[in-house]
């Protein structure tokens, strides 16, 4: 979606599997982003196991893992920002992507929309 901002005109492209809402300080709905079908995602490493027994005959494996590389997410673009999973933020640490931020939720709990958006910063 083209934006116009008092800096220029930006992209704002959604690249996770849900609707996003971004929304005034009164709730008015600024705009909508669609969902993707293809996210970008962390891609893993499964290593060694280990194993319990639960109740005597159930076996609990509980596996080590290790990031090792995102998948689906388009090359940076100028005046373009992705919205992306936090966990794909903070593997990629590119400067072009941004995840939902103050979240504005129904009397159910569920997550209506959002405020704001954020860039994470590795912690090195």
């Amino acid at each position: 979606m083209e934006v116009i901002t008092d800096k220029g005109k930006i992209n704002i492209i959604n690249k996770t599997p849900h609707e996003i809402k971004l929304l005034s300080n009164t709730d008015r709905i600024i705009f909508s982003l669609p969902g993707t079908i293809n996210p970008p995602r962390v891609k893993e490493r499964k290593n060694s196991t280990k194993s319990l027994l639960i109740n005597g005959k159930d076996e609990l494996k509980i596996y080590t893992a290790k990031n090792t590389d995102v998948e689906n997410l388009p090359k940076p673009q100028e005046n373009t920002y992705y919205v992306v999973s936090r966990l794909v933020a903070e593997y990629a640490d590119r400067d072009d992507l941004i995840v939902p931020d103050d979240f504005v939720r129904d009397t159910n709990g569920s997550i209506i929309g959002c405020k704001s958006f954020k860039k994470i910063e590795r912690s090195d």
